[in-house]
């Protein structure tokens, strides 16, 4: 009879443990997927912005120089 208690406590406990270690791999493994999200999300590159440059500068005349000439081309061809 005592070894049968024995037997039975012996069982109880391996089971109780293996129960625990359950639901600790558990726990952590929620844990961890957790942190993966939050560093996944944090990660995240921000959003580039692409603009133009409409430039400040007043232009000058001598940007409009090539424009001159493809339109005295435009002309010489058109005649």
């Amino acid at each position: 009879m005592e070894i049968l208690k024995e037997n039975q406590y012996k069982d109880y406990k391996r089971l109780y443990f293996k129960k625990e270690k359950f639901e600790l791999e558990e726990h952590y493994n929620q844990l961890k997927s957790i942190e993966r999200r939050e560093i996944n999300e944090s990660s995240e590159p921000t959003p580039r912005v692409f603009t133009y440059d409409t430039g400040s500068n007043p232009e000058s005349s001598n940007d409009d120089s090539g424009a001159s000439e493809i339109k005295k081309l435009y002309d010489r061809y058109k005649k």
